[in-house]
């Protein structure tokens, strides 16, 4: 089937700016839109000439494609709604060179085309003495070549490029060391270019402070408790829960994480990460576990003085706060077979009523399992039936409660929505019905937010 961009005989389902497509580019021949939406992967020619050929570097705002030209080192912007063309200066840097790629601002062509760069430097009279570095490189609609920026320090800094973003006019680039440079992307020329360093001083007003800063918040009042920073590797953690709300006096904070390798009889330590209310810092301890306990990434529960973590094969393990030490229960057995790694399935572990229910959920559409411990006999339950609550699953956290009203029971609701509008958006919960053991409107063609959690607000405390 072959097409332009804005003929008339484009498929409706494949007319650019309906919904999001696939470009496929094929070297000399014309590019490919697909619809990955399609099961069957309806597809259509694009006849673009500025496109034949071309190697596309990047896709900005989901319309314009900045192409390149190995053979003239022609570089250019075009748009695929309107297919406008905007000309950019000859790229002459080795397109392995090059790496991350951002626009100053959103208003073409009124703006900078910026990428990172990286290329080997020679130190002394020794050729073997060498290192990588990272610099940048940039140019203007316009403008009649690109420029560069070079990285320059005096050895406080780290020279480490990794993340680069532009925002009204300036752009921002991220180093290893979580401090990040700001370029001013209103120039013309490379003396215009300048490079202001700018650390954190004060990440709990900023809201940044890199990988190891953390901070509990209330959504709905604003409250907002401070956690010191995290040493080192203490980011690596496979979950995170709370004794108490973080701002009560007697509140602990404790992460747990244990070693990942591919011989089960060789992840022998336990990391844990505990900070109580008044603590400058946290307290790291190390412990040995000899057993093929394997941590899932579920938040471990506070249940009766202790935190109890969920593996996964639907074991448990203890860790106990006020002694610093750790064990693995004999009871229950493992409800899974096999050697699961963590990530293969969603695990969640809640307490409800004083019961720990264990969660086991696939990332396709095969039946979620619910477990609920038989403390008397230490053994896990099946359940089949909610007849009066109903449970809210995410890819972090799982809650229990009683049903609100009578159609909501035995459900499970999914972090994604489902029933489309007839201006596409989607306005129903998705979730996973435990006597029929299936997904409502259907596991497949859902949206998710990124990032999203369910959470349980108490407004009678606020």
């Amino acid at each position: 089937m072959a097409s332009k961009a804005n003929d008339s005989l484009m498929p409706p389902e494949l007319e650019i700016g309906s919904k999001p497509l696939l470009i496929m580019f094929n070297g000399v021949d014309r590019p490919v839109l697909v619809d990955p939406f399609d099961g069957g992967f309806r597809e259509a020619t694009l006849e673009l000439e500025a496109l034949q050929g071309k190697e596309c570097l990047y896709c900005f705002q989901g319309e314009w494609l900045l192409m390149f030209d190995g053979g003239t080192k022609e570089c250019f912007l075009v748009s695929l709604i309107s297919l406008s063309r905007i000309s950019l200066p000859p790229l002459l840097t080795p397109l392995e060179n090059l790496y991350m790629c951002a626009l100053s601002s959103p208003t073409l062509p009124d703006c900078t085309i910026m990428f990172i760069a990286e290329r080997i430097k020679y130190g002394g009279d020794d050729d073997d003495d060498e290192e990588e570095e990272r610099y940048l490189v940039y140019c203007r609609p316009g403008g009649e070549e690109w420029w560069e920026v070079d990285n320059e320090t005096d050895g406080t800094y780290d020279a480490m490029f990794d993340k680069i973003v532009g925002s009204q006019g300036t752009m921002y680039v991220r180093t290893e060391m979580n401090t990040f440079v700001a370029v001013n992307a209103a120039l013309s020329s490379s003396s215009d270019a300048y490079i202001e360093r700018r650390g954190i001083q004060h990440p709990s007003k900023m809201r940044w402070g890199g990988d190891k800063y953390m901070y509990a918040a209330n959504p709905f009042t604003g409250d907002v408790v401070e956690l010191p920073d995290l040493p080192w590797l203490g980011e690596q953690f496979d979950g995170i829960s709370f004794s108490s709300p973080p701002n009560s006096p007697n509140c602990i904070v404790c992460s747990i994480h244990k070693e990942r390798v591919s011989n089960q009889a060789q992840s022998n330590t336990i990391y844990v990460m505990v900070w109580r209310t008044g603590d400058k810092q946290w307290t790291k301890k190390k412990i040995e576990d000899h057993t093929e306990f394997r941590t899932a990434y579920s938040n471990p529960i506070f249940y009766h003085g202790e935190f109890y973590c969920l593996g996964t094969r639907g074991n448990l393990g203890i860790f106990n706060p006020n002694n610093m030490t750790w064990r693995v229960l004999d009871k229950p057995d493992p409800v899974l077979v096999g050697d699961p790694m963590p990530g293969e399935q969603y695990c969640h572990l809640l307490e409800f009523r004083d019961d720990l229910i264990a969660i086991f959920r696939p990332h396709d559409k095969g039946p979620i399992d619910l477990y609920r411990l038989n403390k008397s006999q230490m053994v896990w339950i099946k359940i089949d039936r909610l007849d009066d609550e109903v449970v809210y699953v995410d890819n972090w956290n799982a809650i229990m409660m009683p049903a609100p009203r009578d159609v909501c029971c035995n459900r499970i609701y999914l972090p994604k929505l489902g029933v489309y509008d007839e201006a596409r958006d989607a306005h129903n919960s998705a979730f996973y019905d435990l006597r029929s053991r299936s997904y409502y409107p259907n596991y497949y063609g859902l949206t998710e937010r990124m990032n999203s959690i369910w959470i349980l607000p108490n407004f009678r405390d606020q």
